[in-house]
């Protein structure tokens, strides 16, 4: 069976395409070890029979304001960054709008009621395929997410993952399904 040179695909995204705190992922697994690493001390430096605090005449308060802070530092690396994109989501309403989206040999053209746009496979930083979506990178900060749930077959799925292998040149990361 021949692999089409073209594939299009019309979407429209949601939240938990573009964030999900609980979905495996190096980030998330950086992110929670962090946070675990934070209780541990926590745990050692305020909260144990032997802790380090209690052996100051004033440590109480000092150990008051280190629970606080992981406290502060939980909600910073793991609320922030799902309120960062629910934000963006809420204030961005051309992000739910419905688009679509065809892959060729010649790169990429993107098309929804607010405009419509060509963009070569060389625009891209970095092409990363998760577990339900494929994710073109353009900087660290700035990306285009394609939910995989709008393909309509596998096969739609295996030929863009040739054209990505065989057209973008910069870096990229597939699954192997």
């Amino acid at each position: 069976m021949e692999t089409p040179n073209e594939v299009s695909v019309e979407y429209s995204l949601r939240l938990s395409d573009v964030y999900t705190p609980l979905q495996w992922s190096w980030p998330n697994l950086r992110r929670w070890v962090l946070v675990l690493i934070i209780w541990c001390a926590v745990n050692d430096l305020c909260l144990s029979q032997t802790s380090y605090f209690r052996s100051f005449p004033e440590g109480a308060p000092l150990g008051s304001y280190v629970i606080l802070a992981a406290i502060l530092a939980t909600v910073w690396l793991v609320v922030y960054p799902f309120y960062q994109v629910w934000s963006l989501f809420r204030s961005t309403p051309a992000f739910r709008r419905p688009r679509s989206v065809t892959f060729s040999a010649n790169g990429i053209h993107f098309e929804s009621e607010d405009g419509r746009g060509d963009w070569k496979w060389s625009a891209f930083a970095r092409i990363i395929e998760t577990r339900g979506n494929f994710v073109f990178a353009q900087s660290s900060r700035s990306a285009t997410y394609v939910p995989k749930r709008h393909f309509h077959t596998p096969d739609e799925i295996q030929a863009l993952r040739k054209l990505i292998v065989e057209h973008h040149k910069g870096k990229w990361r597939l699954r192997r399904d």
